[in-house]
């Protein structure tokens, strides 16, 4: 896939990513979630530096965890899906008034799969405003 052309949603290809990702999701052993008493920036903040370090947490121990938080992105076009994912948090969570923050695949890879490379990490000066 070509980060900068994505593919046409009616290509073979789109649709044979759409076909793996949901084989992907249909076959997670586990999930991980992250939930908040309320959703300020502070909130989401702690989650995610939460999330980092459960993450380095199930790296040591030969985990992998594969963010799934596109559905949890507060902009319009993901409203109804951001909405729907809350919904049914709630319906499982044991505090309803509880946010969604984060939310991930976890399990361990098959012996004979590949083990995922490191992702690119952005210098400190990138940060920096």
């Amino acid at each position: 896939m070509n980060r900068s052309e994505p593919p046409d949603p009616g290509s073979r290809v789109f649709k044979q990513q759409i076909e793996n990702f949901n084989l992907s999701i249909e076959s997670t052993p586990a999930w991980f979630w992250l939930n908040s008493d309320e959703n300020s920036r502070m909130d989401q903040i702690r989650a995610g530096r939460t999330f980092v370090l459960a993450q380095l947490q199930a790296t040591q121990m030969g985990m992998v965890m594969h963010p799934v938080s596109q559905g949890l992105q507060e902009y319009p076009e993901m409203g109804s899906v951001y909405q729907q994912l809350q919904q049914k948090f709630q319906k499982i969570s044991a505090d309803p008034k509880q946010t969604l923050q984060m939310l991930a695949r976890i399990g361990y890879l098959p012996d004979n799969a590949e083990k995922p490379r490191p992702s690119p990490r952005r210098g400190l000066q990138a940060h920096i405003l």
